[in-house]
């Protein structure tokens, strides 16, 4: 039993979701003496893999009558690229709520300065007296009979003065 060997042939294959054999790699032949085990290194698939995939080892042997077949289910997540994008992410988010944040400020403090010129523009239609309220004024000037007509509005003070001139 101690100068008896296998060397092993096979293949090893990874099938996503969709049973679909994304990657295949031979097996480099080792000859295995009875009783012990032998470790077969594979680097399979690419950084991009995300999801659940198969993993199958098909083997075959010298004077064996079939080969065996072994297959197992793992999940494969990129965790760098995840690490990236959550960062990303956070980033996105951070920049946003600030953009935001300013927005709000910027908003309230035109806010305020429309409030503050309403007040004024309503404290200047105070003083102004409606058209319908003022009556043309006819007055003289350099010996020449002149006719003013108001506007919209006209301020309280002129029409007064006006008034009371003539």
């Amino acid at each position: 039993m101690g100068d008896v060997h296998v060397m092993p042939s096979g293949v090893v294959m990874i099938g996503d979701m969709l049973n679909r054999t994304v990657n295949q790699e031979s097996i480099q032949q080792k000859s295995i003496f009875p009783e012990t085990a032998k470790t077969y290194n594979s680097n399979l698939g690419s950084k991009w893999m995300l999801g659940r995939y198969k993993v199958s080892l098909l083997i075959s042997r010298e004077g064996n009558e079939g080969p065996i077949v072994v297959s197992k289910y793992l999940w494969v997540a990129p965790w760098r690229v995840m690490i990236f994008v959550i960062l990303a992410l956070i980033l996105l988010a951070v920049a946003a709520k600030t953009f935001y944040s300013r927005t709000l400020e910027k908003e309230k403090v035109m806010e305020k300065e429309i409030t503050r010129e309403r007040e004024e523009i309503d404290a200047l239609k105070s003083e102004l007296v409606p058209a319908e309220n003022a009556t043309p004024v006819r007055f003289l000037h350099h010996g020449q009979s002149l006719t003013l007509q108001p506007g919209r509005f006209m301020p309280k003070g002129v029409h007064e003065m006006l008034q009371t001139a003539l």
